[in-house]
């Protein structure tokens, strides 16, 4: 809630997009000891057909997919799976947000996480 508090009253754009928005999960797991990488783990355990891919990334051992469920061009719920060597992400968001804002919105929140970069090539898709 403290990302959603530190927004500016005065940014409308971020104000509307808020109200569309359900909930955000963040899952971040910056272990390099332990060697867990969940990217596989759970691109496997996702049900077939629920999600469309829209984005898949990979830059070295780092990999990045962009899924979403959608309806038209308003996302329903967007998954962002990302992992690679000591960091991995899982960031899910739902709510009725038009998929060229999911971009702004994380901006907006401050996300920082592995993959939320790639968020932004979404707003010229």
């Amino acid at each position: 809630f403290r990302m959603i508090s530190e927004l500016d009253p005065e940014d409308k754009e971020a104000q509307e997009l808020l109200q569309g928005l359900e909930s955000i999960k963040i899952l971040v797991s910056e272990d390099e000891e332990t060697g867990i990488d969940f990217y596989d783990e759970i691109n496997g355990k996702l049900p077939e057909g629920r999600y469309e891919e829209l984005m898949r990334v990979r830059d070295g051992n780092d990999n990045v997919r962009i899924l979403v469920n959608q309806e038209g061009d308003i996302i329903r719920e967007l998954l962002l799976v990302a992992g690679g060597t000591g960091d991995n992400a899982l960031i899910i968001i739902r709510g009725n947000i038009p998929l060229r804002s999911i971009a702004r919105l994380a901006h907006s929140l401050d996300i920082d996480a592995r993959g939320v970069e790639y968020l932004e090539e979404l707003e010229n898709m």
